[in-house]
């Protein structure tokens, strides 16, 4: 019985029971609403990649050759016509340094792409004339144009109408020599060197010619007796020559075009004396 009314009263106060639990429950729980944790991440790492290098390809060669090289024409040429010809621009006189560039009345030659009176400048062209001429030299136009040398003056020497062929030459007795070496005219036509003083040396005639004979230096020896102070005494010299005869210390040297150098030469260490009997010869020492 006492079971039985326990059993009872328990469910009667159930209820009760259940609501103050939950409010206990309510109680234990709270809602959090203070927490005021403002713990912000303030890291602002802004490592940016700051590379910049845009590899940009700033070669600006470029071909700055001023010849077009127009339709497949090589350096100094063009298509002018734009036909496929290629016009020299060194040569052409119709397109001389360029295209439509002509070279008509004093200049009527291109030489290297300029308009020119003659290919070499040191010629001068003559109206009437198809080529250029030596003013210097030439007979037909001797100092001027159409200014010919007649026969009392055939030569022109440096643009004057001349008897000998070189400035350098007289003629004496219809033959043109040189009044400073030779020994028949030295001076002026007709004087003759004759012993004690054979040869004609500076227009002067003189026993013998002086000379320096020079360390590796060639000296040239034409008819007549030289007097030699030489600078490389005790050393070796040589003769040279193809048609010369030589009388060196007692000896006659020949030289021929089969025999043309004569080594072996001791040189004194006085002055000497060398004759050329004929011919030219060379004499060098060191």
């Amino acid at each position: 019985m006492l079971k039985k009314m326990f059993i009872i009263l328990s469910l009667l106060f159930l209820p009760f029971a259940c609501a103050e639990g939950t409010v206990a429950m309510d109680d234990e729980l709270p809602s959090d609403t203070s927490d005021t944790d403002t713990d912000t991440d303030t890291d602002t790492d802004t490592d940016t990649d700051t590379d910049t290098d845009t590899d940009t390809d700033t070669d600006t060669d470029s071909d700055s050759d001023s010849d077009s090289d127009v339709g497949g024409c090589g350096t100094n040429e063009g298509d002018c016509d734009s036909d496929g010809s290629c016009k020299d621009f060194l040569t052409d006189t119709a397109n001389c340094g360029g295209c439509g560039t002509t070279c008509d009345g004093g200049t009527p030659l291109c030489v290297d792409g300029t308009c020119a009176a003659c290919e070499d400048d040191t010629l001068s062209r003559c109206e009437g004339l198809d080529a250029c001429v030596d003013l210097t030299s030439d007979v037909s136009n001797c100092g001027e144009c159409a200014k010919a040398c007649d026969t009392d003056a055939p030569f022109c020497v440096e643009s004057l109408c001349s008897e000998c062929e070189s400035a350098d030459l007289t003629k004496c007795d219809g033959t043109c020599v040189d009044l400073t070496t030779d020994p028949a005219n030295c001076g002026v036509c007709g004087k003759i060197c004759e012993a004690p003083t054979p040869v004609c040396s500076n227009s002067t005639c003189v026993d013998s010619v002086p000379m320096d004979l020079v360390d590796n230096t060639t000296i040239t020896l034409t008819v007549g007796v030289y007097n030699l102070t030489p600078t490389c005494y005790g050393s070796q010299g040589q003769f040279n020559g193809n048609d010369g005869t030589i009388m060196f210390e007692g000896t006659e040297y020949v030289l021929t075009t089969s025999n043309n150098y004569i080594p072996g030469l001791t040189i004194p260490s006085e002055p000497f004396t060398v004759e050329v009997t004929a011919g030219t010869v060379e004499m060098k020492c060191w």
